[in-house]
């Protein structure tokens, strides 16, 4: 028995960051608002810069991947750059 939707070959992931011009297309598609847009380009400069290897990120504590914990503010997070990337 199989399961649908499965093709044959699997490719392992890459962990790798998609390039910014395929990046912001995306942000284009996904909102028209052109504040929102110029700050998920700024988070996403900003995680790659902190992070330019995705296994350095999947390496890091928790909390640092997570960014702000409960009742953590963004003046006080783990992470600001993780918390952005993530929103």
């Amino acid at each position: 028995m199989t399961r649908p939707g499965l093709s044959g070959k699997q490719h392992a992931p890459t962990f790798q960051h998609t390039n910014a011009e395929e990046y912001t297309a995306f942000v284009r598609e996904y909102t028209s608002h052109s504040n929102y847009r110029a700050e998920l380009l700024r988070f996403r400069k900003n995680f790659v810069q902190q992070y330019p290897h995705w296994l350095d990120w999947f390496a890091a504590p928790l909390p640092e991947r997570i960014g702000c914990l409960h009742r953590e503010t963004r003046l006080n997070c783990h992470c600001l750059t993780s918390f952005q990337a993530r929103h």
